[in-house]
């Protein structure tokens, strides 16, 4: 039954079909679900079908001539990057907690630990790039953005990888998390314009709503960087201007040197 779903599943994914596709995965998920053989497989197989419906949904909703179709676009394909991020996430943790006696092959336990991380990697980049989040999720992405920084050995994709992870606590609305995040992020890779504008914007947003003066000035001492280094027609550099005016006529502060 479970090799019949897997298969099934497979011929749906490769013919187009994402919903046959993830309803043969689950099938053959709930056929064994704590079968360390096959579960996990068929956990992450569901997972990027359930990624790749959102990301072709998203696509056409977008192109959509229908307001409330277009409107929607982006919480649909929430909805389903949160689920795939969930199935990631089981999958990833299924694998880890795995005994010495439940691994038949070991090289073959590695590649599906390595598609759960690449595959929750993905996820949560498709989200930093739409700007959504889901809130309830937010503990997901950072376990598997932990593992994926832990064995990356580019310094530059690992850089990315907790970057986006900031920029998913950022549109979840935890922004000192965000941060803390983007702190370790820039850490990695100095001088990153990006994480230097999202860690300043970070900072900024907590500090409106926390009324802390410690932070705007934190925040606009990365500002202050960000200006100074990052590529004159960076995406966020107006935006990153007018509020470097603001901190510095409204509140009245001026830049200091980073630590």
């Amino acid at each position: 039954l479970i090799q019949a779903a897997l298969e099934a599943g497979n011929a749906a994914y490769n013919n187009g079909d994402m919903d046959l596709a993830i309803t043969k995965y689950d099938e053959g998920i709930q056929a064994d679900p704590d079968f360390v053989g096959s579960a996990p497989v068929l956990l992450n197989n569901k997972a990027t079908a359930i990624k790749r419906r959102a990301v072709d949904n998203y696509n056409k909703d977008v192109r959509s001539t229908d307001a409330a179709t277009k409107a929607g676009a982006k919480d649909k394909a929430t909805k389903d990057l949160a689920l795939a991020l969930d199935e990631f996430s089981k999958s990833y943790a299924m694998l880890k907690g795995a005994t010495p006696a439940q691994i038949t092959d070991k090289e073959n336990h590695k590649k599906n630990i390595m598609n759960s991380l690449d595959g929750g990697r993905d996820v949560i980049r498709i989200m930093a790039q739409l700007e959504v989040a889901d809130p309830a999720r937010v503990a997901q992405a950072k376990a598997l953005t932990a593992a994926i920084v832990e064995v990356e050995t580019d310094k530059a994709k690992k850089g990315t990888a907790q970057l986006n992870l900031g920029r998913y606590l950022m549109y979840a609305g935890e922004y000192e998390n965000a941060a803390a995040e983007l702190k370790k992020a820039l850490a990695i890779t100095p001088n990153d314009p990006d994480t230097l504008a999202y860690l300043g914007l970070s900072l900024y947003t907590a500090g409106a709503i926390n009324d802390s003066k410690p932070q705007k000035q934190e925040s606009l001492n990365y500002f202050d960087v960000f200006l100074k280094s990052a590529p004159k027609d960076h995406k966020l550099r107006v935006d990153i201007e007018a509020m470097v005016s603001d901190l510095t006529k409204t509140e009245k502060l001026k830049p200091q040197k980073l630590d």
